[in-house]
């Protein structure tokens, strides 16, 4: 019998069909019976040239859709399908020996019981069936029941069913909904329905879908037989608006009877488009389900009955010939496909059956039957076999090698990974049909035979590029793992293509996305080739690697906001910005650094403005390194905002090496993942070999603002906690925040990156114990204030980040920022849109400077600069240390900065300045590479003022004597270990 069940019953099977033995598969374009010979077994690669006819076998899964319901019932393994072996009866399965049985497409014809008749189940990601060929494994057999004594109750017709269907066109490049013959400058089609199959008398039943696009008037479509008009459908007109469907559909069905004279002939489909001359339809389907005589010289695809009752029938197909060796198979259960005995009684075949239950018979001459398509060799394999698992890689085969190398580098940090080819999670969930629930059932199976809730698999990473087109249709095509696309097809503001199908578990999910209950971490890396899937293994593990990553922009954040072009814009600013200052608050060991686009000078040209300075500051800040950087504003697949601040070739160029940030972005598109003819800047920042992201939380479809808010707000919520002593993972982050909010807009986001991967934030902390020789809590009043030139001298440790203990075993190097007063910096309402927004800055470094840490102590000193704002207030102590293998960060803002130390000794001699280009050896005149870094030494005894506040004291930088286009240097001083008095400022040309 068939084995089904939910996966609650899937610990039950320990091992797969395909685990041991002899294995070939085959395909099958179309529904019928179909005959391998011994040869073709020889041509598939299967050991031997002549075997036991009782270890022949085929195997498979019935065809159509995998349930998307969870607690529908399906095959937990292959099951052996019934053949008939026609070896001469000696037992032995040789060259000129044949095997047939019965074989279906993935788009199936089932009986409804709500709608009592045949209907079609569309596909949506395969239109060949796949079948499994063994030598050694054996099977079933196709049983005969014999011929009955004939009854009064003659059945001579048949319930004929056919659909016409082409695939031609996805609309808006996205949804599960493709159509085919379009309508512009051709109006009327003639198309074959097969109705030769029907005689004069039929009752014909007719089912048109189409879609048309007319923004000025309705129009209308009309199908016509040779009997007359069938019937009309009515397309209503559709809105120019961008945010509007693209087309209105329409369907109509009408029933027509013969005429008892004339043939029913091809039918006819007129597109009536008068009212508006540039309109244009497309065709979905069109069905048809008609009463059809049982004939020989009529027959071409399968006989079907609704069902009646459980008296036995005898059917009579006139037009038989003996000759033709005719047998009758029952293949209504492919799992059971049973011959009934017939007979040719003059021109007419005979057999009996009972109509029971709704019928399907397969009529067939054996020596006509047609050969499949002949694969290869199937290797063993056996997913069912796994132990507990916490991480599966789904690559394809072609990329295995580096899924694989991901896999180890991640055991070796104590998960249990599996990484599987895509294909073979096929072979055994959808029977060698690409399906995607197949890996859904897939990790369900782990999921369900966990013996604790600590063993259930929590990470799941698609290895590989999915396409909107999940067939092959188009060219070029990209389509290695598919992804669930929405039934939704007529615009990109209501479709979506997400990868959370695959993550709900339990046996009531599957359909309802956007339930709260999102149980794996899933995320997808967009990669086709190998040399792109090593990129992003590379980029993984130099991320994880100290040697490569370490350094103070593993604390830096960085929040980037469109301008205001409209009155409610201004929330572009204010959203992260909200943001900004709740983690402010709650981590204020991170730097965080704003560049909200209306607070630059905008500069306008022909026809466009731009922001030069956010360009400028955004570009450098990523080439920099920092742990996050978020964008909130328009954008789409190829950049940020209507003034281009980001483009797809500054994506492409940025070279930032393992300082990788996590990119969370609030805009339209920026990371859809299905366009086959377009790699969006999204996935290019993922894929970029020489830096960009580490991996992005990011939009795959047009997102409304406050939605993205809401997810935003839920994602900053999660980023920084931590769950057992540890950062949450990127997949975890996102699925709290996916499972925080029911909207739908949560479908439109998506994680491209490592699931399991983490965020490099400093694992330890950095502690101020003293200022100028006071413990630091006893320090108070303005007698404690760091004035300007005054000396300064803290002292602290670095701190074990769980027990709180010093660490008197870290040995490195500490950089530290003395911050001036936050700054309060404003929007300009650069295109006059909504109110001025203000907001605070820490971007004016008091100093900069590097000093040792022994035993886990540290002691820094330094000169206050002249040109810090005088009024006193809070600063901030931003500290960063690494020792080459692990960090610490911290800050203190405790300290009062401000005012004037008035017997400070004068001071008229500036610095000491040395220009270099790359370093201190070049030479006045020398050659340069292609691009140069310039290089600043200076020294003072009285130290370095960067501060930048006070007029004409920048540190100001200029090529070719051209000051017209200075640039400041003050971000870029960082003064020498140990030393006040020197330092060094660095500057890419």
């Amino acid at each position: 019998m068939t084995m089904l069940c939910s996966f609650s019953a899937q610990a039950q099977l320990s091992n797969s069909a395909l685990s041991q033995g002899d294995w070939a598969e085959v395909s099958v374009p179309n529904e019928a019976i179909w005959r391998l010979s011994g040869s073709d077994l020889v041509t598939l690669g299967l050991p031997g040239t002549a075997w036991t006819s009782a270890n022949i076998g085929v195997w498979g899964l019935p065809a159509g859709l995998l349930p998307e319901a969870n607690a529908v019932s399906r095959s937990v393994d292959l099951i052996s399908l019934p053949i008939w072996v026609d070896d001469g009866g000696d037992g032995s399965f040789d060259s000129g020996d044949h095997l047939y049985f019965y074989g279906q497409l993935p788009q199936i014809t089932i009986y409804d019981t709500t709608k009592q008749d045949f209907v079609v189940q569309r596909h949506h990601y395969a239109d060949a069936q796949t079948y499994f060929v063994t030598s050694t494994e054996g099977g079933r057999r196709v049983a005969l029941t014999q011929l009955q004594p004939q009854s009064n109750d003659t059945i001579n017709r048949h319930r004929y069913i056919n659909r016409h269907e082409e695939d031609n066109v996805n609309l808006v490049g996205g949804g599960r909904q493709w159509f085919g013959e379009i309508f512009d400058f051709v109006l009327t089609r003639q198309i074959d329905l097969g109705l030769a199959a029907l005689d004069a008398n039929s009752m014909a039943k007719f089912t048109m879908r189409a879609v048309a696009r007319s923004t000025t008037s309705s129009t209308d479509m009309t199908l016509e037989t040779a009997m007359g008009q069938v019937g009309s459908i009515n397309m209503q007109l559709v809105s120019a608006s961008s945010h509007a469907n693209y087309v209105d559909d329409a369907r109509g069905d009408w029933t027509q009877a013969g005429n008892g004279v004339n043939a029913w002939g091809m039918v006819q489909v007129d597109f009536d488009r008068s009212n508006d001359p540039s309109a244009t339809a497309w065709l979905d389907y069109l069905d048809v389900k008609a009463d059809a005589p049982l004939d020989w010289a009529k027959y071409h695809a399968a006989l079907r009955w609704l069902p009646v009752d459980d008296s036995v029938r005898v059917f009579r197909m006139k037009n038989a010939s003996a000759q033709a060796l005719p047998k009758v198979w029952d293949v209504t259960d492919p799992a059971h496909v049973r011959e009934r005995q017939g007979a040719v009684v003059g021109n007419d075949l005979l057999w009996n059956m009972p109509l029971d239950s709704a019928r399907t018979v397969m009529v067939f001459t054996p020596y006509l039957a047609p050969t499949p398509t002949l694969g290869s060799i199937v290797a063993n394999q056996d997913i069912r076999a796994w132990g507990q698992t916490d991480y599966v890689i789904v690559a394809p085969e072609h990329m295995l090698i580096e899924a694989e190398r991901l896999a180890q580098f991640h055991r070796d940090r104590g998960l249990t990974v599996q990484a599987v080819d895509v294909q073979h999670v096929y072979n055994e969930f959808s029977g060698g049909v690409q399906d995607l629930t197949a890996i859904k059932d897939m990790m369900r199976m782990l999921w369900s035979n966990a013996s604790s809730p600590s063993d259930k698999p929590e990470y799941l990473l698609l290895f590989g590029d999915c396409s909107y087109d999940m067939k092959g249709r188009l060219s070029p095509n990209q389509n290695q793992i598919p992804a669930f696309q929405s039934q939704a097809s007529f615009s990109l503001y209501t479709s979506f293509v997400t990868d959370d199908y695959l993550g709900f578990m339990d046996d009531n999910e599957g359909l309802q996305l956007t339930r709260k209950n999102l149980d794996l971490c899933i995320g997808r890396m967009t990669v086709n080739t190998l040399s792109e899937a090593k990129s992003v293994v590379d980029k993984v593990i130099a991320y994880s690697d100290p040697s490569q990553s370490l350094g103070d922009w593993r604390k830096k954040v960085l929040f980037v906001s469109d301008d205001a072009d409209a009155g409610w814009e201004p929330l572009l600013t204010t959203i992260p910005d909200r943001i900004a200052e709740r983690l402010d608050t709650l981590y204020p060991f991170l730097d965080l650094e704003k560049i909200y686009s209306d607070s630059y000078v905008q500069q306008s040209s022909a026809g466009s403005q731009s922001y030069p300075g956010v360009r400028q500051d955004l570009l450098q800040n990523i080439n920099d390194g920092n742990l996050v950087t978020t964008y909130v504003g328009h954008g789409g697949e190829v950049g940020w905002s209507s003034e281009n601040i980001l483009q797809l070739a500054d994506v492409t160029a940025f070279s930032n090496g393992a300082k990788l940030p996590l990119f969370v972005t609030i805009t339209c598109e920026f990371s859809r993942l299905d366009d086959p003819l377009r790699t969006s800047a999204g996935e290019e920042l993922l894929m970029n070999p020489l830096g960009g992201a580490i991996a992005l939380l990011s939009t795959t479809r047009v997102i409304y603002v406050d939605a993205g808010a809401m997810l935003s707000d839920s994602i900053f919520h999660t980023i920084f906690e931590k769950e057992d002593n540890n950062y949450r993972t990127f997949g975890q982050i996102l699925r709290s925040a996916k499972n925080s909010t029911n909207r739908s807009d949560k479908l439109r986001f998506t994680l491209l990156g490592d699931p399991a991967l983490r965020l490099n934030v400093p694992e330890h902390d950095i502690v101020i114990d003293s200022l100028n020789g006071l413990v630091l809590p006893a320090v108070s009043g303005l007698n404690d204030t760091l004035k300007a030139l005054s000396q300064v001298r803290i002292s602290g440790h670095i701190q074990e980040g769980l027990s709180g203990q010093v660490m008197s075993t870290f040995n490195g190097r500490l950089k530290l920022i003395l911050f001036d007063k936050a700054q309060q910096r404003q929007t300009l309402r650069n295109d006059g849109q909504g109110p001025v927004i203000n907001f605070n800055t820490w971007d004016n470094a008091a100093y900069r400077g590097d000093v040792d840490v022994v035993d886990g102590q540290f002691t820094a000193t330094w000169f206050m600069p002249l040109d810090i704002a005088l009024q006193v207030g809070k600063g901030r102590l931003s500290l960063y240390a690494d020792n080459g293998l692990i960090d610490a960060s911290g800050s203190d803002g405790r300290l009062l900065v401000g005012g004037i130390n008035t017997s400070a000794p004068l001071d008229t001699s500036g610095p000491s300045i040395e220009v270099f280009i790359g370093n201190t050896g070049f030479i006045d005149g020398g050659v340069t590479g292609p691009d140069p870094l310039g290089l600043v030494r200076l020294s003072d005894p009285s130290g370095i003022n960067v501060v930048g506040n006070g007029i004409g004291h920048d540190l100001m930088g200029a090529l070719d004597g051209d000051w017209n286009q200075a640039f400041s240097m003050n971000s870029r001083f960082e003064a020498d270990p140990n030393t006040y008095q020197s330092g060094q400022a660095t500057w890419p040309f």
